[in-house]
């Protein structure tokens, strides 16, 4: 039997038919494992092919979620400017709106002021007066003395002429020459 399995010149002396009937048949037979490398072989480079189209499917995919993301921080940040954008805006016209009401209130305030200027300078002047502290005599037929504004004020009962000479600075300690103080 040594001789039989040994002997290659009783077989048939073509070598590639030989050879070409080992490598064919294992791809009909899968049972014998020692001819079945060259199928695994062919099912490896399958599975190469395979893993190349996943791994290029998976690159493709991660190159796609990438540019997601990017889109996704490129709308959020112009969506930010925007929003700060918005705010110095809002800020400025607030700012614009505080400035416009200080102005206001400063020419109603001057305005206040001119008003009661002239309310103060109309009752000096109707009452003999050139300032709010300024002593007058008075020359009466029985006695002569002298007042202040602020005196005569409390006198006449004018409460709105009171408050304009208290305002200008009237001293409400000066006596009359009846050593009176107007309060």
């Amino acid at each position: 039997m040594l001789g039989y399995m040994c002997n290659p010149c009783r077989t048939s002396s073509d070598k590639h038919a030989d050879a070409m009937g080992i490598i064919v048949s294992p791809r009909h037979s899968a049972g014998d494992k020692e001819n079945a490398a060259p199928a695994t072989k062919f099912v490896k480079f399958a599975d190469g092919e395979e893993d190349k189209r996943r791994m290029e499917k998976e690159a493709e995919e991660e190159r796609h979620h990438q540019e997601e993301l990017a889109r996704l921080r490129q709308e959020r940040e112009e969506r930010e400017r925007l929003e700060e954008k918005e705010q110095l805006r809002q800020w400025g016209l607030e700012q614009a709106r505080a400035e416009e009401t200080m102005r206001q209130r400063l020419f109603e305030a001057h305005l206040q002021e001119a008003r009661k200027h002239c309310m103060l300078t109309e009752f000096l002047s109707k009452n003999g007066f050139a300032q709010v502290n300024e002593r007058k005599k008075k020359s009466g037929t029985f006695s002569s003395g002298f007042t202040y504004p602020l005196h005569a004020a409390v006198k006449a009962k004018d409460a709105q002429a009171v408050e304009l000479l208290l305002w200008a600075g009237a001293e409400k300690e000066l006596k009359d020459s009846a050593k009176l103080t107007p309060l």
